[in-house]
């Protein structure tokens, strides 16, 4: 590299997250208006208790996984699903367990976060904001062809990365 020029990125990472007891993640890098998933997956988040962890412990492993993915991925936003209704009360204090430590760590990394609600997934990948969840992880397939998601929480996660690229103007969709 030249003296006093400075280097472009070419590329942009994102992180999505769609968080629940089984986890998704996916980290989606754009390059030149085309997107790939560079890892997704899910993170199982239930206290094992053969080894007597106890309800705090998936808080515990949130953070340290939340940590290494951010810390490898280096975004330049995280994004993730905002849900207001829960199955229960215990549902809830654990999606917001999950939500604040995405914050925490987002902030200490210094990584703008945006959150956004299911309808707002749904139309931005499959046009109608009411679809299924299959009908979302048949749009995520879509644009992965080679991909085989293990579960709809993994491709609810690239859904939500594949939003928050398109709400930052990213990515253009056909």
């Amino acid at each position: 590299m030249a003296r006093g020029t400075k280097r472009v990125e070419q590329y942009l990472n994102i992180v999505g997250f769609d968080p629940g007891t089984n986890f998704g993640f996916c980290w989606l890098q754009i390059e030149g208006g085309k997107i790939r998933i560079i890892e997704s997956g899910t993170w199982d988040m239930l206290p094992d208790q053969e080894m007597k962890e106890g309800p705090g412990s998936r808080f515990v492993m949130a953070e340290r996984y939340i940590k290494y993915l951010l810390g490898n991925a280096k975004p330049k936003i995280v994004v993730y699903e905002s849900v207001m209704r829960h199955i229960g009360t215990i549902a809830a204090h654990v999606y917001g367990g999950f939500e604040a430590l995405i914050i925490m760590v987002a902030e200490q990394k210094d990584i703008p976060y945006f959150k956004y609600v299911p309808t707002t997934i749904k139309k931005n990948v499959t046009g109608n904001g009411r679809a299924s969840k299959d009908e979302v992880a048949d749009a995520v397939r879509g644009f992965f062809p080679n991909m085989k998601f293990r579960t709809n929480d993994e491709s609810d996660a690239v859904a939500i990365a594949i939003t928050g690229a398109r709400k930052q103007g990213w990515l253009e969709l056909k």
